[in-house]
């Protein structure tokens, strides 16, 4: 199952940004909560956490949450930089079996690894700016082809504890 991020733009349309498959997308919000935020989900990532990944229905809406969001995620990159790829808390965290599925391609680190949800969350930014902050993100599943997005539907992350 494909698994993305989706700018919702205000006049209905959407712009979505291929991320890779769910079992990936769960790993990252996996190392953010029990590694980064020692596993008190949304205490150090708030609108990583709770609003983007909690929140499928509402996701990230208007520029200032967007703001917030991208201020969070230059943090946590900055942080799994700091944690290599075969250390024992990534691996510990990262499914053998992910890591099978999705090689690192020389990524010597977590935030190199996932580097794809990083990028496709920055590049909502443009949608954010074009729409003077209107428009939301959300996490989406997706059946991308070579033709383009075929569906798309809301990804139903955990509610919150």
């Amino acid at each position: 199952m494909n698994v993305g991020l989706s700018f919702f733009w205000p006049t209905g349309s959407a712009d979505v940004y291929r991320v890779g498959s769910s079992k990936y997308l769960e790993a990252f919000f996996g190392f953010v909560e029990h590694v980064l935020e020692s596993g008190d989900l949304g205490s150090r990532f708030p609108v990583l956490m709770k609003s983007l990944y909690l929140d499928e229905e509402h996701g990230v809406e208007g520029s200032e949450a967007y703001a917030s969001l991208l201020c969070e995620i230059a943090e946590a990159e900055k942080l799994m930089g700091e944690a290599t790829l075969w250390s024992s808390v990534a691996v510990k965290h990262i499914p053998h079996a992910l890591l099978n599925e999705r090689p690192p391609n020389g990524a010597k680190n977590v935030a190199e690894y996932f580097g794809p949800i990083f990028k496709a969350i920055r590049s909502a930014k443009e949608g954010f700016d074009y729409f003077e902050g209107k428009g939301r993100l959300v996490i989406v599943i997706t059946d991308i082809t070579d033709r383009g997005v075929r569906s798309m539907y809301p990804h139903l992350g955990r509610k919150a504890k």
